[in-house]
């Protein structure tokens, strides 16, 4: 095998690791967290579009306090919000109060979201 021959090859294997790993990325799924209050209630799912996101305290207190929650996934604010109204109002959440956000750089972006996610509507 000449000198000639090992760049290209290892260029080849360097792009197929690349090819991978970046695919790999994007079939990520958001990492959920529900560290659980009220075990033994069952709610019925809120759509993801009723679930309301507040930094502090909701207009009104809530009914029942479902549990501490956090959500991770690849993407922006926007990206962690529709994954957190989506895998909480499947619990019976209709908001999360003390919303914290979280940005973690590196190879890939990505945020977080913690809160407590409670029912306020009856």
């Amino acid at each position: 095998m000449s000198r000639r021959m090992r760049p290209i090859h290892t260029r080849g294997v360097i792009l197929w690791l690349a090819a991978f790993a970046v695919g790999l990325a994007g079939c990520e799924l958001p990492a959920v967290s529900v560290q659980a209050v009220n075990l033994g209630v069952k709610l019925n799912p809120v759509p993801p579009e009723e679930v309301k996101l507040y930094a502090g305290e909701p207009p009104r207190p809530p009914v029942l306090v479902l549990g501490s929650v956090a959500v991770d996934t690849l993407g922006d604010g926007d990206a962690v919000g529709s994954a957190a109204r989506r895998e909480f109002g499947a619990i019976g959440a209709d908001a999360i109060i003390h919303v914290r956000l979280t940005k973690m750089t590196g190879y890939v972006l990505r945020t977080g979201l913690s809160g407590i996610a409670v029912r306020i509507a009856p």
